[in-house]
């Protein structure tokens, strides 16, 4: 078995004194030495680096095990790159003198330098929400996993939703809703918790598609085949494309709940003849429920991309089975979405309620009022 490092807590994190522990491959190994070949740029450790004509900075020297840990506070997070060399210390035989050399502990290398990874968990944030209504989504991950941190042993409870900017966000981030998709943020890979947005836009494309163009669901059928070529390539599409679908997605969602399409050669002012109607059952024409929030979506920041998203799929959601359709449509519906955009998904829909949801230790009654604009004094 090769050499280990480990760390208390578990997951380590920066700007608050951490035990790193190493335990060695040899088991008669007494005494290691340990140098950092690489640390996160600014730091202390990558400062040391830097000065040393051997690019290498010595860390840690001493006994091993967990009852002689490296104490350290490390200032940022990520990966460390070290190098751990064993040894055995000691010297049975005192010398046949004072002062013999002879008697001088003596130092006995064990195989060769090994390499080991240490890695700090790093605090990531991200804003939810829109315009005066905002909060802070804060993780910690670790590697590459997002991990829970406590307040008791961290310093700092996360999952978390802090810093709302208005009282409607303070009720979206207590939400049940919101808390629970926040905690099954715990465990993901950064890979899921992105969970490849433009696969995602892609089939929000394919089923709104679907959905627009079905006779079945509509007195005429609002023909969308154009649209579908905003998904090519979204998959592995850089932000600024996957931004660009959303965003037309959005528009042509929002023409076709007003009885409009941007796609009709024959009505360059989107709005159809009044006798050609998309949705008339119940004496309705108009979707003017389940409507879009009035929020802008920019490449150059990909939360607000996941917002629209989420926003998206609470209103689609809703309007696909109104009763203004000539059958409401089970079909087309959307996966339910999981990582960041559920999460996003969560947090709009509660901003968008007109009596959200209440939070914890909030009642019914205020919660329907902050909806309403209250403010709590």
């Amino acid at each position: 078995m090769p050499a280990t490092v480990t760390t208390k807590p578990t997951y380590a994190i920066p700007t608050r004194q951490s035990r790193v522990i190493f335990t060695p491959a040899d088991g008669s190994c007494n005494f290691i030495r340990v140098w950092a070949t690489l640390a996160p740029e600014g730091t202390a450790i990558d400062d040391q680096i830097k000065k040393s004509k051997l690019s290498r900075a010595l860390v840690y020297q001493g006994p091993p095990r967990e009852l002689f840990p490296w104490r350290y506070t490390f200032e940022q997070g990520g990966k460390y790159t070290l190098l751990l060399q064993e040894y055995v210390r000691g010297n049975s035989w005192g010398g046949g003198y004072e002062g013999d050399p002879r008697g001088a502990p003596s130092e006995t290398q064990l195989g060769g330098e090994q390499g080991l990874e240490l890695y700090i968990a790093k605090r990531l944030t991200q804003r939810l929400g829109f315009g005066e209504d905002t909060a802070t989504l804060v993780i910690f991950l670790h590697n590459d996993t997002v991990v829970q941190t406590l307040e008791g042993v961290h310093g700092e409870q996360t999952p978390a939703i802090i810093d709302p900017t208005s009282e409607r966000a303070a009720a979206a981030a207590t939400a049940a809703a919101s808390v629970t998709a926040m905690n099954q943020l715990v465990g993901l890979t950064s890979f899921s918790v992105l969970n490849q947005p433009g696969s995602v836009v892609d089939g929000y494309i394919d089923d709104f598609v679907s959905h627009a163009q079905s006779g079945t669901h509509h007195q005429t059928a609002d023909v969308q085949a154009d649209l579908e070529e905003y998904a090519a390539g979204l998959i592995d599409g850089t932000w600024d494309a996957i931004a660009r679908a959303v965003v037309k997605l959005r528009r042509r969602f929002e023409l076709h709940l007003l009885n409009a399409r941007e796609n009709d050669p024959d009505n360059p002012g989107d709005v159809l003849p009044g006798s050609v109607l998309i949705h008339s059952q119940g004496g309705r024409t108009f979707d003017n429920v389940n409507t879009l929030l009035p929020l802008s979506v920019s490449a150059n920041d990909p939360a607000t991309i996941f917002a629209a998203m989420g926003d998206f799929w609470r209103a689609y959601e809703e309007h696909r089975v109104a009763s203004l359709h000539e059958t409401p449509d089970t079909t087309f519906n959307l996966s339910t979405p999981s990582g960041l955009l559920r999460m996003h998904r969560e947090f709009m829909t509660s901003l968008a309620a007109a009596a959200p949801e209440p939070g914890q230790g909030q009642t019914t009654g205020a919660a329907r009022l902050v909806g309403g604009g209250f403010v709590e004094a």
